[in-house]
């Protein structure tokens, strides 16, 4: 199975840490914010995610489309990838965030190309009679993070984040399965018992 992974702070130890983690899987394709690996087949992205401390996101590649697609085409693209995955007659919440996945940062898609195939996309599905909502990205942003994905329930049964990961020939479409359990890792970073300063000094 092709999968990606979108890398913290320091990508380099993410990405050391992932191939620790997964020693059967080979990376494909990788830059500063993400990796796309051949995993294994089967493999359990949330008990994989559980493991790691140093990947924002995890996803399935489902799609492949040329490089910078034409945003009506991939909304279109997209609209059949929900309709496929989403069978009840519930509102649709989807997002959109963009990679790129290359160490030379060959331009992915922008905040104003992804603004425009989510309208696009919504356009479509409410044509189709859905009831459907866009999460929108912020002013020049091209990723939704962790905690949108988390509290705009796009992880739920009826939402969806699509990811774009573009190189120059093509360009993947992800779905996000995990993010980081950020509330988790704040409660421990805040919620931590006062520090003796004395032990410190020692």
């Amino acid at each position: 199975m092709i999968i990606f992974c979108t890398l913290g702070r320091i990508p380099e130890l993410s990405l050391l840490e992932l191939e620790r983690t997964l020693p059967g899987a080979s990376v494909t394709l990788c830059s500063n914010t993400v990796a796309v690996l051949d995993a294994p087949d089967g493999t359990n992205l949330s008990s994989l995610m559980r493991q790691l401390g140093g990947t924002i996101k995890i996803g399935t590649i489902v799609s492949e489309e040329p490089s910078q697609e034409d945003p009506e085409r991939l909304a279109e693209k997209l609209a059949s990838l929900i309709t496929k995955r989403m069978t009840n007659s519930g509102k649709i919440t989807f997002g959109l965030s963009s990679y790129t996945v290359t160490r030379q940062g060959q331009q992915s898609y922008g905040s104003k190309s992804l603004k425009n195939i989510g309208k696009a996309l919504k356009h479509r599905l409410v044509e189709e009679g859905k009831s459907v909502r866009f999460v929108p990205l912020k002013d020049n942003e091209r990723t939704l993070s962790s905690a949108s994905v988390e509290h705009n329930k796009l992880l739920a049964e009826n939402g969806v984040e699509f990811v774009l990961l573009s190189d120059e020939k093509r360009t993947l479409i992800g779905v996000t399965a995990e993010v980081q359990a950020f509330e988790e890792y704040s409660r421990r970073d805040w919620d931590r018992p006062q520090r003796d300063m004395d032990v410190g000094l020692l």
